[in-house]
C-alpha cells in the first residue's frame, strides 16, 4: 500500500508540476484536489459538505463542471435541488460581483471564452468554432457540447449504479465513481477547438488515485500519466 501511494504521490507531482510550474494555472490543480475531496465526501454520506466543496472548486476553475452529471448519478434525486443551490452558491458570487464591475466583459468572457490558436495548439473544431477579433476563437460552445457528453456520462452511470442503490447500497465503489469522474473530465479535451497541455491533467489526477486500488491498473495507469505529461509538453 505504502508503495502504491508512493508511486501515485510521485506521478501525480509530475504531472502537478507541468500545469503549476511550467504553465502556471494552479486553479486547475486546486479545483481538481477540491473535486476530489467532493468525492470523498460522497463517499462518506456527506451530501452538503460535498456540494459545497464542489461548488467552492467551479469558483476556482469551472471545467470541474463537467463532472457534476456523474455526481448526481451518487445522489438520491429529491436531494439534486438543495445540492446543485449550495454548489452554485460561490460561483453565483463571483459572477454577480464580475457582472456588477463590468456587465460586458463578463458575459463575453462566460459565452465566448476566447483562446488563442496563434499560441495553443489548434485542434479538427477549430473549424466549426466561432472565430474572434485578435485571431481568437470561441471556446465556450464546445465546452457546451462536452457538458452535454458528460450528462451522457451522468445518466449511463446512474443506470449502472440503479440496481445498488435498489439493494441497499448508497453509494457505488470509490474507484468507479472516480473513474466516471476521469472520463468526464477528459471530455474537455474531446471537444476543444485550442489544446493546451495542462488541460489534460484533471482527468489524469483523478485516474491516479482510482487505479490505486491494485498494481495491474496503478503501473499502466501511472506510466500513462508520465508519458502524457511528458508528450504533452
Amino acid at each position: 500500500l505504502r508503495v502504491s501511494v508512493a508511486l501515485c504521490m510521485a506521478a501525480g507531482a509530475g504531472a502537478l508540476w507541468g500545469v503549476t510550474i511550467a504553465w502556471g494555472h494552479p486553479e486547475d490543480a486546486v479545483a481538481t484536489g477540491l473535486l476530489l475531496y467532493a468525492i470523498a465526501a460522497l463517499a462518506d454520506s456527506k451530501t452538503i459538505r460535498a456540494a459545497w466543496l464542489a461548488g467552492t472548486a467551479v469558483a476556482v476553475q469551472p471545467l470541474v463542471v463537467l463532472a457534476f452529471p456523474v455526481l448526481l448519478a451518487v445522489i438520491a434525486p429529491k436531494r439534486w435541488p438543495g445540492f446543485l443551490a449550495r454548489a452554485a452558491a460561490p460561483s453565483a458570487v463571483l459572477l454577480a460581483v464580475a457582472a456588477a464591475a463590468n456587465w460586458t466583459a463578463t458575459v463575453h468572457a462566460v459565452t465566448s471564452q476566447p483562446n488563442s490558436p496563434l499560441i495553443d495548439h489548434p485542434t479538427p473544431w477549430i473549424y466549426l468554432a466561432p472565430h474572434l477579433a485578435g485571431g481568437q476563437v470561441a471556446a465556450g460552445p464546445g465546452r457546451i457540447v462536452a457538458i452535454v457528453a458528460a450528462c451522457g456520462c451522468g445518466l449511463v452511470a446512474m443506470r449502472r449504479w440503479q440496481p445498488a442503490r435498489r439493494a441497499g447500497e448508497s453509494h457505488p465503489m470509490l474507484q468507479d465513481l472516480l473513474w466516471c469522474t476521469a472520463i468526464a473530465l477528459a471530455l474537455r479535451s474531446v471537444f476543444e477547438p485550442v489544446m493546451v497541455a495542462y488541460y489534460l491533467w484533471p482527468p489524469l489526477a483523478a485516474a491516479l488515485p482510482a487505479a490505486s486500488r491494485d498494481w495491474p491498473r496503478l503501473l499502466p495507469v501511472g506510466i500513462t500519466v508520465t508519458v502524457l505529461t511528458s508528450f504533452s509538453q
